[in-house]
């Protein structure tokens, strides 16, 4: 049987921690964990999920190469045809850096993306 929330109390312990100095934010590796915690449930998009298919995360220097969005996007637009919801690189280039593990780099041409083809 479950007893009802006194909150009361509870707001009256949540103020007595903050006037006493303890942090009411996550710092760096909480986050981290509380990510890691929460990915099982994320969804990934229809784009990278494509990506996917026709790339993968190089797991050394020498199993990849460093690739613009452009042709990372030609490669898949080639395979996933209009199913591909971004109709533009920059757009896509969004999605391509919240891709974790995802290595890029800037050059004089803008920004490259090391990944393996794989189909």
């Amino acid at each position: 049987m479950s007893k009802p929330i006194d909150y009361t109390q509870l707001y009256a312990q949540a103020m007595a921690l903050l006037n006493q100095g303890e942090p009411f934010w996550f710092d760096e590796e909480q986050t981290r964990l509380v990510m890691e915690s929460n990915r099982r449930f994320q969804q990934r998009s229809p784009e990278e999920l494509f990506f996917y298919e026709c790339f993968a995360i190089p797991a050394t220097e020498a199993d990849g190469e460093y690739l613009s969005a452009t042709a990372i996007y030609e490669r898949i637009h080639r395979r996933a045809g209009s199913a591909l919801r971004y109709g533009n690189v920059v757009n896509f280039a969004r999605v391509l850096s919240n891709i974790e593990g995802l290595q890029r780099r800037r050059t004089r041409r803008g920004t490259e993306y090391f990944v393996k083809i794989i189909g």
